[in-house]
């Protein structure tokens, strides 16, 4: 489970209604997932209704890193 501290999270609207969220390091590191995959940002999969949703599934989607 990542820190959730070490990284930045920007929600931003796809769409009118459509909110998703960039993750990223805050020391602009790569992130590695299941210790094999290496990219420097990750969008968050699935629309969500609001910013405050959009932030809590990229919050969600750090615990899984």
């Amino acid at each position: 489970m990542a820190d959730i501290s070490h990284f930045e999270i920007i929600a931003f609207q796809r769409q009118p209604g459509f909110w998703r969220a960039s993750i990223s390091r805050k020391d602009h590191a790569a992130i590695t997932t299941h210790g094999s995959t290496v990219m420097r940002s990750v969008v968050t999969p699935m629309d969500c209704a609001s910013e405050v949703d959009a932030k809590k599934a990229a919050i969600e989607t750090i615990k899984l890193l």
